[in-house]
């Protein structure tokens, strides 16, 4: 029985480490930081990454959605690490229909995919050169009503209530 106990602990533990993008996006994604793509987008274009951070909106087109989305800096699993830092925005391009009300503003994603164009908008008044990512990839975080929940797996006391 424990054996058995052992054997299945590690499995979660395994399972609760394994990054959210697929190996082969990951062996073929470009490592240079979001801060230094924004810089030069040109230089980058055609190539892929995984960025990550929060919805700001998701609108349906024509070919799918386009999701505009803050950027976070991502952990080593590729989730959200921090929510307050940010080194701009950008565009996902999906082929896929997402639902607005599922991908709304607030919610976590991490995008695997091809940086394909900037595209001019707006931020509030200013005006802002967004990258444009063609998602090969993107999870969404579990929502956790506004943000993150440590949720403890063991629990111990002695049975009494008032």
């Amino acid at each position: 029985m424990r054996k058995i106990l052992f054997i299945l602990t590690g499995c979660l533990f395994i399972l609760s480490c394994a990054p959210v993008i697929s190996k082969e996006i990951r062996a073929r994604a470009s490592d240079a930081p979001f801060s230094q793509v924004v810089q030069d987008p040109g230089r980058y274009r055609g190539m892929t990454f995984i960025w990550g951070g929060t919805i700001v909106q998701t609108k349906g087109v024509n070919s799918g959605s386009l999701l505009e989305v803050v950027q976070n800096p991502l952990s080593g699993r590729g989730t959200v690490a921090e929510r307050d830092v940010s080194y701009g925005r950008f565009l996902v391009d999906s082929q896929t229909l997402l639902d607005p009300l599922i991908y709304r503003a607030g919610r976590l994603v991490t995008v695997a995919g091809e940086l394909a164009e900037t595209r001019k908008g707006k931020i509030g008044e200013g005006e802002y050169l967004y990258p444009v990512l063609r998602a090969d990839e993107i999870r969404l975080h579990e929502d956790y009503g506004g943000g993150f929940r440590f949720v403890p797996s063991i629990f111990l006391g002695i049975g009494l209530t008032d």
